[in-house]
């Protein structure tokens, strides 16, 4: 006769017959979740590297990593299981991913039919209860395309809060194309997930703003043409990160200039005055961090360092991202002004490296009063007016070596000692001379802390 299991035993299997999933992802990259389906009827699904023309990504590759999933339909489409999955819904769950339709045939808009779609323990799906994405648009397929939220060849987010939901399960994830017309559709997923959306925990009006949105754009598709500029509101000068410091046009263009894994990469951090990518920037002066031993190598595509936007906060009263090898840097501006705080790791060196878009400059490194001083004269062939602009800079750490570097324009560098961990420069511009930069640099920042001036 078998003995009946302790009761503890029975408790702890029961546990966990009933236990679900919080979070699933897949970006379809090696070793992420693979579609459980690859064909169903009239629709089908492949693993690949990416669309290879889009308007405004790097070609060949995911919207994030190197893979996504290709979605293909003809005739009147349908649904796919693409993932049997066990995910508890609670109040804060979203659902998202991205999405770039293609165009085929005559018809560029018939792959914008197509949507992600949830199967409740209960057996209903999203699609039937009213729920709407972050665009006020119903989830099923046609409705999506009838919404004109997603544009052929561009990649979207899209993102669906299930809060309403909380208590029900998870139990598929599918995905559903309905062509327009009938005809031919195919295009790219990416990014898929459901899990807790991080919270906004704002503080003031600033920090709803993303200044990264609209950076999504190029000269072949013009939207947005925003810079994520750090600023006071009508302030004097623009402060940005920068992915290509030897370009006064498209200045950040993580979307398609990125490195083998498809990770971005900032040359610089730049003083900016750009009105438009098209009129093009003026008035330039660029910092960058490393943590290179000796002499930091002042060449563009070697000192650019990679990140993610998931370390980058970009907002109008403050910048800051964190480096893939351990190197954080951070802006607060002023009016005339701004104090840059950067963190570097206790091993290797500390280096400031300055530079510029071209050789229209000058720059002076004061040992003695541990000061920068320097001016720009770069501009765009249509910056009719800008004039010359001076630069002075201060450090709150004493530098230990310092240097110029050959490159044909203004450039060079500062070392400090890694073990201080942080260095923190205080720079500010004036129109009328180094001097005046200095007195700017006294009555807007002075010595007032990182966080009091942000």
């Amino acid at each position: 006769m078998r003995r009946p299991l302790p009761a503890l035993i029975l408790l702890l299997v029961s546990a966990a017959a009933g236990a679900a999933d919080t979070r699933f992802a897949t970006s379809f990259e090696s070793g992420d979740p693979a579609p459980v389906t690859l064909v169903g009827d009239g629709v089908r699904v492949e693993p690949g590297s990416g669309p290879e023309r889009p308007y405004a990504a790097k070609p060949k590759a995911g919207f994030s990593g190197t893979r996504a999933l290709r979605y293909a339909a003809e005739g009147g489409g349908g649904r796919l299981q693409l993932y049997q999955v066990d995910i508890a819904i609670a109040e804060d769950t979203t659902l998202s991913w991205k999405v770039l339709p293609e165009i085929v045939g005559a018809h560029p808009e018939a792959s914008t039919g197509v949507a992600l779609d949830l199967v409740l323990d209960d057996g209903r799906r999203i699609s039937t209860l009213g729920l709407r994405d972050h665009h006020g648009v119903g989830l099923g397929a046609a409705d999506q395309a009838q919404s004109k939220t997603l544009y052929p060849q561009q990649w979207a987010h899209k993102a669906v809060r299930l809060g309403a939901l909380k208590g029900r399960r998870v139990r598929a994830i599918e995905v559903e194309l309905r062509p327009a017309g009938g005809t031919a559709a195919s295009g790219w997923l990416d990014d898929i997930v459901i899990g807790e959306q991080a919270k906004n925990l704002a503080s003031r009006p600033s920090d709803y703003v993303l200044t990264t949105r609209g950076t999504q754009a190029n000269g072949s598709f013009s939207r947005g043409n925003n810079i994520p500029a750090t600023a006071m509101p009508h302030g004097f000068n623009f402060w940005t990160p920068v992915t290509d410091a030897g370009t006064l046009g498209w200045l950040y263009r993580w979307n398609e200039k990125n490195d083998a894994d498809n990770r971005p990469r900032l040359q610089a951090l730049s003083l900016s005055h750009q009105p438009s990518p098209w009129m093009g920037d003026r008035q330039t002066f660029q910092v960058m961090p490393s943590n290179a031993s000796g002499r930091p190598d002042p060449d563009r595509a070697r000192r650019a360092l990679p990140f993610s936007h998931e370390r980058e906060l970009a907002r109008p009263h403050t910048y800051r991202v964190d480096f893939d090898n351990g190197i954080r840097a951070e802006i607060a501006p002023s009016e005339r002004a701004a104090i840059f705080r950067f963190r570097f790791p206790r091993e290797g060196d500390a280096n400031l490296l300055f530079d510029n878009v071209d050789a229209r400059g000058g720059l002076s490194l004061d040992a003695a009063t541990q000061t920068l001083q320097g001016y720009t004269d770069t501009r765009s062939g249509l910056s009719n007016g800008a004039a010359r602009m001076f630069v002075f800079a201060r450090f709150d750490q004493r530098w230990r070596d310092s240097g110029a570097l050959e490159t044909g324009r203004p450039t060079g560098y500062v070392k400090f000692a890694a073990d201080d961990g942080e260095v923190r420069m205080r720079i500010a511009t004036s129109l009328i001379s180094v001097e005046q930069a200095r007195r700017n640099l006294d009555q807007e920042i002075g010595d007032a802390g990182f966080e009091a001036v942000r």
